[in-house]
């Protein structure tokens, strides 16, 4: 669906939105359930999905639910609530894209056509769990 989507398929486009809204809504559901095994995750995660809205509450409320799940503490990337460096810089950029894409690679079932990146995420398995301790192996990959 996202490589129709990616060609310029209009319907394809708008049910993967549909599909990615509905996967926010059921994780942010199951995130009140399960708050001790989202905030584990959060902590490990760089990044985490939510739907927000246009009305300048569902942001603040988005940044409250991030904080409070600790989003990025466990990780080399400086967690929500701190003084960030800026994403303005394009090494920055590049590094967390980077850095993003070996963690969705360590992801079970990740598939890519390109064989490079195929064998970039076998690389990427073999990497140890993303610490402080940890980040030079893990930037040797990038």
């Amino acid at each position: 669906m996202s490589l129709r989507a990616s060609l310029g398929d209009n319907d394809a486009l708008r049910a993967l939105i549909a599909l990615a809204a509905n996967a926010c809504s059921n994780v942010a559901s199951v995130r009140h359930v399960q708050w001790d095994n989202a905030q584990a995750l959060a902590r490990k995660s760089t990044t985490w999905p939510v739907n927000i809205g246009t009305h300048p509450e569902s942001i603040k409320q988005i940044r409250s639910a991030l904080t409070k799940l600790e989003l990025g503490a466990d990780t080399v990337v400086i967690p929500m609530g701190t003084k960030p460096w800026s994403m303005k810089s394009p090494a920055n950029s590049i590094v967390l894209l980077n850095v993003n894409r070996l963690i969705m690679a360590r992801s079970p079932g990740f598939l890519h056509p390109s064989s490079a990146l195929q064998l970039w995420a076998q690389e990427a398995l073999a990497l140890p769990e993303l610490s402080p301790a940890t980040a030079k192996q893990w930037f040797e990959v990038l």
